[in-house]
């Protein structure tokens, strides 16, 4: 059905349609190109590929609704399109399933978006909008030169194509009946109107407009938002003027139509050149720029001073930190080595031999101390208690502390001091490792070893062995065998 619709209206003569020299054809739709290729002779068996805006990518279509078709001498194909100006088709293959277009429109410094036809004489494109003709110069790529003519005193121009009549000779349709236009005779004014600074705005703050005839602007430390407003001074039709800005070296202009302002935001310290252009009322790009010296001044914290200060508070934080950290994994190292070592010693002074079914215990090599006299005295005497007691399952800390003559609190602060453990933690460590020499020594069970070692609940036992060597008490008794 679209097939037959497409061609009935190619039949009737209509004006978006066009033919390549490979036998390709192109036809323009408000829902989109289409393309076949018509080089079979059964039209039956052609099929069209539909080609639309896709907003996610900036080659494709700038508008679905195509308003007209050119194949120019040299060969290329333009589109004109309802609200997307003109796009010049760049990919060669028209039969690829993806094409790339270039466009030409107010994005792009083009005077008009709305385009009813195009048609090419001397060289040049001309396309038809509303109220102005448009040339633009073939020859020149990517953005041409482009001249417009504006018909202000006669009626908007209709979407219908413009018949040549020769010699540069159109007859355009407008509202208002045919009107016929000599293309050789369009004058187009050479006005370059001057661009001013109409006012400057810092920090949302109101408008100060004593910036007119200066050609710096300073921020403050505190002010990093800057909206500067600005006019070109022609009084001819001042809502067709056009304005496009760049900063600094970029060669890309950015086109902001017909918006008297430019507002940059959180600006970072600086200097900054930003240069604005304008048309003149007939839509024509003029040499008038206007170049702004943007100067944005640093806080403290943003000088070479400021960061190197900044360099160095984070040094010593990080020197501090590394050495805080280095002091505590010293400490917690000589903790650890002042524990073993009483421990050690614990079971140095439980060297005694068991005999049960004819084996003999463990023996043990002599321990170190530490270098505090007064401290090793009372580690000792800790030590000797808790040798005496090890197998009194219900030791508590208040035992121990009363046997050395010290409180609760300054015995706990103590051993924390020395070990970096509880005098209780301690206890129990001493009596995993008593448990675990019996179960590599003796033929003991479990549960008597547990009894023995000052556990009065054998699954307690159990529970506290695993966590502290990673075996059950079975487990490790299997394993030291197998060794």
């Amino acid at each position: 059905i679209l097939n037959s619709l497409l061609f009935y209206a190619l039949s009737k003569g209509g004006k978006l349609q066009l033919v390549t020299p490979q036998q390709q054809l192109l036809v323009g739709t408000y829902n989109g190109l289409f393309v076949a290729d018509v080089k079979g002779n059964d039209l039956r068996k052609i099929t069209f590929k539909q080609h639309l805006r896709e907003a996610d990518r900036k080659e494709s279509l700038s508008s679905s609704g195509i308003t007209d078709l050119l194949l120019t001498k040299d060969g290329r194909v333009f589109l004109a399109t309802c609200d997307g100006g003109v796009n010049e088709l760049l990919t060669s293959d028209v039969m690829a399933d993806r094409l790339d277009f270039r466009h030409y429109n107010r994005q792009t410094g083009f005077p008009a978006d709305i385009i009813h036809a195009i048609k090419e004489y001397s060289g040049a494109l001309w396309a038809v909008a509303p109220n102005q003709l448009i040339e633009m110069q073939l020859k020149q790529s990517p953005m041409p030169s482009i001249n417009t003519f504006l018909m202000r005193e006669q009626p908007h121009f209709s979407s219908c194509r413009p018949a040549d009549t020769g010699g540069g000779k159109w007859v355009m349709g407008s509202e208002n009946g045919a009107l016929l236009v000599n293309l050789d005779e369009l004058k187009n004014t050479s006005f370059v109107p001057p661009l001013v600074i109409t006012g400057v705005s810092k920090e949302n703050s109101p408008v100060d407009h004593a910036v007119v005839w200066s050609d710096t602007i300073i921020l403050a430390p505190q002010e990093r938002d800057l909206t500067v407003w600005f006019s070109a001074l022609d009084y001819e039709d001042t809502e067709l003027v056009a304005y496009a800005y760049r900063m600094g070296r970029s060669k890309d202009w950015t086109y902001i139509g017909q918006n008297h302002s430019i507002t940059l935001a959180q600006m970072q310290p600086g200097i900054y050149q930003m240069t604005i252009r304008s048309t003149n009322s007939n839509g024509a790009w003029c040499d008038n720029e206007r170049t702004l010296t943007i100067i944005v001044t640093p806080t403290f914290w943003e000088t070479p001073w400021g960061k190197l200060l900044i360099a160095f508070i984070v040094t010593t934080i990080i020197g501090i930190v590394g050495s805080t950290l280095f002091y505590i994994r010293r400490i917690k190292r000589k903790q650890r080595e002042t524990m073993e070592a009483y421990l050690a010693l614990l079971e140095k002074n439980e060297n005694k031999v068991i005999e049960e079914h004819g084996e003999t215990a463990y023996t043990t090599e002599e321990a170190p101390v530490v270098d505090n006299t007064e401290d090793d005295l009372l580690m000792k005497r800790i030590v000797a208690y808790m040798e005496d007691n090890l197998g009194n399952s219900d030791l508590t800390i208040d035992d121990i502390a009363q046997a050395v003559a010290m409180s609760r609190t300054s015995l706990h602060r103590k051993m924390k001091q020395l070990m970096g453990t509880s005098p209780m933690e301690f206890l129990r460590e001493a009596r995993i490792r008593k448990a675990a020499k019996m179960l590599t020594a003796t033929t003991k069970s479990v549960s008597e070893i547990a009894y023995h070692c000052g556990f009065s609940d054998p699954k307690y036992f159990s529970k506290c062995f695993r966590q502290t060597l990673g075996d059950t008490p079975t487990e490790y008794r299997q394993n030291a065998t197998s060794r």
